[in-house]
Parts: structure tokens; sequence; C-alpha cells
């Protein structure tokens, strides 16, 4: 008997709540672990301070250093990484190649920070017009995809950056691989005038110009106006009228010497290149178009008629949209006169 009233006390115990008194803390459950405990700390005595003697003491160490932070989180880190290359190239120009330079410092062409973009595009504007020539295709391929960013203020810095490659190295930008059928074409599909010559009436069926951003619209069409002006030859002075580039004539003309120019060496590195020899076929997207005819011949082919129908869309809206427009149809009128129509 005793055993069974032990046993029902015990029952009756698991399901009685215990009482609580005033000032009495709550029973640790069975399952608790203490955690009272402190864990020891460590105590650096000593430690370099973050200042130029802390840094690399080498020019090129420097740079390396500075590069390496390219790809820091922190804007303020980019930002202050870019200073110190800008100061490294105005000092010693040599000691900063821009072979090193230009991979790290491209992709920052499309940063989501404003300061940061605007350091990369001086950091370009500081190199030497050779090293942006040799360099354009990469240059150029960063270009094309900020001017396809969903970003609107990335869209506007990307034509600035087209702008600069067409300023420093215009011929080399519509000349390299991609450079005249992929530019061109990515400018004419953020502008919405792909297929415009085939809907009714000359006009897209797409979206309008109407209640697109007036300033950036603008831009587009002064960006595509400076490309057709280098690709077509429009501001040359280093093509003639069939697109082959100007040599130097002796004068006044005298026995023998009255075609010496035909008899010379080229003045350029492809004096056959209209022939494509040895060249990739014409009409691929990434084929390099050195000879202006071909590019030409590629514009009147893929894009002349959109572009017109484009442009007269644009100048029926008037203001400097409509001005911008017409500077453009004028750009294409005299590119395409004459050439084989």
């Amino acid at each position: 008997m005793g055993s069974s009233s032990k046993k029902k006390k015990e029952k009756k115990s698991d399901f009685q709540k215990p009482k609580l008194r005033v000032g009495k803390s709550k029973p640790a459950p069975s399952n608790y672990t203490d955690t009272s405990f402190r864990a020891k700390s460590i105590t650096v005595t000593q430690q370099r301070a973050l200042t130029t003697s802390a840094r690399p003491s080498s020019s090129a160490a420097q740079l390396s250093h500075n590069l390496s932070l390219l790809s820091h989180r922190s804007d303020a880190a980019r930002r202050d990484a870019l200073a110190h290359i800008l100061s490294a190239i105005a000092l010693a120009p040599a000691s900063a190649p821009a072979a090193l330079i230009v991979p790290k410092v491209a992709p920052l062409l499309l940063d989501s920070s404003s300061s940061v973009r605007g350091a990369t595009l001086a950091v370009l504007r500081a190199l030497t017009t050779e090293d942006v020539a040799l360099r354009a295709p990469k240059l150029l391929l960063y270009a094309r995809a900020g001017a396809t960013h969903l970003s609107g203020e990335i869209k506007d810095f990307a034509l600035d950056v087209l702008s600069f490659l067409l300023q420093s190295a215009g011929e080399e930008t519509v000349s390299c691989p991609g450079g005249w059928v992929k530019t061109v074409g990515c400018l004419v599909t953020v502008l919405r005038w792909s297929g415009k010559s085939g809907a009714t009436n000359g006009m897209g069926q797409g979206v309008g110009v109407v209640g697109r951003d007036a300033k950036l619209l603008v831009k587009q069409l002064g960006a595509l106006t400076s490309v057709l002006e280098v690709g077509l030859g429009v501001t040359s002075d280093k093509m003639d009228k069939d697109g082959i580039p100007k040599r130097r004539v002796f004068w006044p003309p005298t026995f023998p010497v009255y075609h010496a120019y035909q008899h010379a060496m080229p003045s350029w590195s492809r004096p056959y290149a209209r022939l494509n020899l040895f060249g990739r076929p014409p009409d691929s997207d990434d084929a390099r178009y050195e000879d202006t005819g071909e590019r030409r011949r590629v514009f009147r082919e893929k894009y002349e008629r959109d572009v017109l129908a484009g442009v007269g869309e644009c100048v029926r809206l008037g203001g400097e949209v409509g001005r911008t427009a017409k500077r453009l149809g004028k750009v294409v009128e005299e590119g395409m006169a004459d050439r084989g129509k």
C-alpha cells in the first residue's frame, strides 16, 4: 500500500503547477546549461598606424595595392583607390602601365556609385591616346552594356564613355571587332527604332518617343550622330570620297612624278582590306570594318531605313529633340550621298 500511494503522489505532482514566490527565481530546467563564463580576450599591445608608412613602399607595389582595392565593397574605398591610381598616372606614367590598369578599371564604368564612375572616367582620360586606341574594344564593350542598363544614370554615363572613345580613338572604335555593327545596332535598339521602316506609314509599331525622357533621348541621338560621323567618314579629313585614306600628293606635279603616291608604300596597315581576301564574312556582327565603304554598305543594308524613319518621327516632335534629329538626318544624308546607291 505504501508503494502504491507513493506512486500516486509522484504522478499527481507531475500535473501540479509550482507556486512562485516573490523575489525567488524560477527553478532551472533539467537540461539547463550554464553560460555565465567569460571568454578570454586577446589584446594587441602594438598596432601599426594606418598611414602612408603602412602602405607598400615602391610605386609598383602601391599600384598593385590600389588595383586590389577596386573590388572593395565600400564606395569610398574604390573612389580613393581610383584617386591614387590617377595620381600615379600623372606623376609617373611609365610606372602605371595601361595594360594593368584598364582591365581592372573598366568594370567600374557600370558601378552603382556615380562618384566611382566619374573617377573611373577621369582615370581613362589620363591615359594616352595610343593606350585608349589599343584597348578600345574592351572599353566599348562596357559602354554598350551601360547604354542598355536598367538604371537611367548609368545609361546617361555610358553615352559619355562612348563620346570619350570617339573623341580619343574614333577610327579604332568603329573599326574594332563589333565596333560598327554592334554599336550602331545597340543605339538603334535603345532608341526603339528597330523595324520602324517595315511599319505602316513609316512609323514604328512599338512605343514611340512620347513620354520618354527628352534629355536622355537627345543624348542618345547625339551619340548615334557621333558614331555615324566617324564611321561614315563625314568629318574625317583622312579619307577621300571613296573611303580610301588620303595619300600625300607631290605638288606641283612634274615629270616623272605625276602619280608618285600610287607607286609609294601604302600609308595605312590594310590597303586591300576592302577586298576581304582573308577576313571574316562581311555580314558578321563581330567582323572588323576598317574600310569606310564597307561600313556604308553594312549601314545601308541593316540600319539606314530604320534610322531615317526614326529621324522623321523625332523631327515632328520639334524642340531640342527635333533639332538633334535633323542633324542626325543630315549626317546620314552626307555620309551616304553618292556612294553607289
